[in-house]
């Protein structure tokens, strides 16, 4: 709860870095220990945190902001549970950052991520293997913000961040579609954009900006 409180309030940059870096190894820690799985970990106030619907994962992510608010860092970290072997497997996330010319048709793994604060996790199937879709905030600086959709999938135990499922139009021709790997949505810091699943619905719905 105090390295929580000093990444979003110390009064320098330098110590907000140390303090989201002085976290990162201890809930690395309290995430490996035996049992940990059925932890809540809810004292970290701070944290995202996100259970895949079918007990898979569990997804934790936070944010750095600048003093002045000029720029965000993204911290994650992945929690993985064999039941059967009652193994946990630890990967840690590495924002990669925003300024990117591929971030929306890219295929990352957990060293390049395009880091965001989760909110909500669905899962679906493709090509009868499990992926989910992940919504998510990224602050970016005192002009702009960014929302962003994305999609979790994994090749044995290595989390891969991407999948081409999004059809969208093309920038150049409106009537032609491409595949996108991720969706992210750019609008003014001063305004309010919606993201959200409709479970009535079945459908991921937006504010069109």
């Amino acid at each position: 709860a105090a390295f929580g409180d000093s990444i979003l309030n110390a009064r320098t940059d330098e110590a907000r870095t140390q303090a989201a870096e002085r976290f990162l190894p201890c809930l690395r820690a309290a995430l490996s220990a035996s049992g940990s799985y059925t932890y809540a970990f809810e004292k970290v106030k701070t944290v995202s945190r996100l259970d895949a619907p079918d007990g898979k994962f569990r997804l934790f992510t936070w944010n750095l902001p600048k003093v002045d608010g000029s720029g965000f860092r993204f911290y994650g970290v992945l929690q993985q549970w064999d039941k059967k072997r009652d193994r946990i497997t630890i990967t840690t996330l590495h924002d990669a950052g925003v300024d990117r010319p591929d971030a929306e048709t890219a295929q990352l793994d957990s060293s390049g991520w395009y880091g965001a604060l989760y909110y909500k996790v669905l899962l679906r199937k493709k090509s009868g293997k499990p992926c989910y879709t992940l919504l998510g905030w990224r602050g970016n600086d005192q002009r702009t913000t960014f929302k962003v959709i994305d999609v979790l999938s994994f090749k044995g135990p290595i989390p891969v961040f991407g999948i081409p499922l999004f059809s969208v139009p093309d920038g150049s021709d409106k009537k032609k579609k491409v595949l996108k790997n991720r969706i992210i949505f750019r609008y003014s810091a001063m305004a309010v954009m919606s993201l959200r699943y409709e479970e009535s619905k079945k459908m991921i719905l937006f504010d069109h900006l």
